[in-house]
């Protein structure tokens, strides 16, 4: 899948451990930032179990900052990325 719509529908309807077993490369939301992508990386998040892991996805994810128009949306987005599993 890459429409963000569809992600979405699949990470509503997935329990945290199957998204936790998907790979670092499918945990990355890029683009345009809507509140249900938020919403999404937020669950994505959530499910990562290795401090390793959320290494790589802050690394991969933090240029992504700059797709924020809202200051609200970016001050969640840091927060989201400073958990450490």
């Amino acid at each position: 899948m890459t429409d963000d719509d569809q992600i979405g529908q699949w990470v509503r309807a997935s329990e945290i451990g199957a998204l936790g077993r998907q790979p670092v490369s499918e945990k990355i939301i890029d683009g345009i930032i809507s509140e249900e992508d938020m919403t999404a990386m937020e669950k994505i998040l959530r499910s990562v179990t290795s401090g390793l892991e959320m290494n790589e996805i802050r690394h991969a994810m933090i240029e992504g900052e700059r797709d924020f128009s809202d200051l609200g949306q970016r001050t969640r987005f840091r927060v989201f990325l400073a958990q450490n599993p």
